[in-house]
C-alpha cells in the first residue's frame, strides 16, 4: 500500500475540487490509541491544525464511535461537524441529535449496561458506557483471546443482547442499536448535505471499512473525488489495508499530513 506522504501533490490535485471535506476518525488516527480507553488526549499540534482547515474546506468533520458529546469535548473547535455514535448520533449546532431508530433501543442498551457490570471482575477489561452504544475493551488483558472468548460467551447468554448488536474491533467487542446505518452511511450523507465534490477520510481499524468503502462508491456514481487513507500501527487489523488508498504510519504521519494541508490549501469561502 503505497504512502500518503509519498503521493501528496495526488492529494493536492484532488482536493482541488471544490467543495472539499476533511472527515476522521479520533482514536488511532488523530490520537495515539491507548490501552485506556476513558483517558485519551488529542495531541495539541493535531487540533491546532485541525482548526485552521476549517475556514479552507467547506467541512470538517469527525467520525467515531465515541459519543458526540465526548466528541465534541475532546476537539472542541467551532464549526468542526461531529458525528459518534458509528454514524448513529450527529451535531446540529449545541444538540447532538440521535438517530430515531436508535432510540427505540436505549432501554434496552440501559439494561445491558447493568447486566454487564459483572465483566469487570475479568481482568482487563474496560467498559465503555456512551449511553447509545457500548464497548467492552480488552488491551490492558494479558489473555486477550481467552478474554475475548470469555466476552463474547457472556454476551451471547445476555437475555438483553439478542434485541441489539455486537461489533468487533481491534480488542474491543461493542454492543449498537441494531440500526442499518454505519459510518459508511454517514460518509454518503456528508457528501450529499454538503454538496462535496472532493473528501478526504481517515480511519484506522474495521469500524472505519465502510466509510473507506462510501468513498469509492461516491466516486465510481459521481464528479466526486476521494481519498480513503488508513492510519497504520502495530496493532492494525491485516485485512483492511486493501480497503484503503493510502497509509500513515502511525499519528506522528497524521500531524505531518495535517500541517502539510494547512500549508498547501488556500481559504476558500464558504461553499454552502
Amino acid at each position: 500500500m503505497p504512502s500518503l506522504l509519498d503521493n501528496l501533490s495526488e492529494i493536492a490535485s484532488i482536493l482541488t475540487l471544490q467543495p472539499s471535506g476533511f472527515i476522521t476518525d479520533i482514536d488511532g488516527t488523530i490520537s495515539p490509541s491507548s490501552v485506556d480507553p476513558l483517558h485519551i488526549a488529542i495531541p495539541e499540534k493535531n487540533l491546532h491544525y485541525l482548526s485552521r482547515l476549517v475556514p479552507k474546506m467547506a467541512l470538517v468533520a469527525i467520525l467515531s464511535g465515541r459519543a458526540t458529546n465526548e466528541i465534541a469535548r475532546l476537539v472542541n473547535i467551532s464549526d468542526v461537524k461531529y458525528v459518534g455514535h458509528y454514524g448513529l448520533e450527529w451535531s446540529e449546532g449545541d444538540r447532538f441529535i440521535l438517530h430515531p431508530e436508535a432510540r427505540q433501543y436505549l432501554s434496552e442498551m440501559r439494561s445491558l449496561a447493568a447486566e454487564i457490570q459483572l465483566l469487570r471482575d475479568i481482568p482487563g477489561v474496560v467498559i465503555q458506557d456512551k449511553g447509545a452504544t457500548i464497548s467492552l475493551h480488552y488491551r490492558l488483558s494479558k489473555q486477550p483471546e481467552k478474554t475475548r472468548e470469555s466476552l463474547i460467551n457472556f454476551l451471547n447468554k445476555s437475555p438483553h443482547v439478542k434485541h441489539l448488536q455486537v461489533i468487533e474491533e481491534n480488542r474491543v467487542v461493542g454492543i449498537v442499536p441494531p440500526v442499518d446505518y454505519n459510518k459508511g452511511d454517514a460518509i454518503a450523507s456528508l457528501i450529499l448535505k454538503y454538496r462535496l465534490k472532493s473528501a478526504v477520510f481517515m480511519g484506522d481499524d474495521t469500524a472505519d471499512v465502510p466509510a473507506f468503502r462510501a468513498i469509492h462508491a461516491a466516486e465510481a456514481n459521481s464528479d466526486f473525488k476521494g481519498v480513503a487513507i488508513l492510519v497504520t500501527g502495530s496493532d492494525t487489523p491485516p485485512g483492511i489495508i486493501k480497503e484503503a488508498d493510502y497509509t500513515l504510519d502511525g499519528v506522528n504521519e497524521t500531524t505531518e499530513f495535517l500541517k502539510w494541508l494547512d500549508e498547501n490549501l488556500p481559504l476558500v469561502p464558504n461553499q454552502l
